[in-house]
């Protein structure tokens, strides 16, 4: 995973005032080995997920490399 752009973005997303707000937790490389991805949670995030919470693997298409950010939809 290392030198390489993620190929995925996990989120989550939480409503908050009429307005869903993405939050990023962390990235995601494809193991060209198996068929499977590799997720990496950024440490040091201090959230709580509650029951029933889903997660969320977005395509990185803009290859952004930087994973701490939020950003409203």
């Amino acid at each position: 995973m290392a030198g390489r752009k993620p190929d995925y973005r996990l989120m989550f997303v939480e409503e908050a005032k009429g307005r869903k707000v993405w939050f990023k937790l962390g990235s995601g490389w494809k193991n060209d080995e198996s068929n499977s991805v590799g997720i990496e949670v950024n440490a040091g995030v201090p959230i709580t997920l509650n029951p029933h919470t889903k997660l969320v693997l977005v395509e990185n298409k803009h290859e952004e490399e930087d994973s701490s950010f939020a950003a409203s939809a």
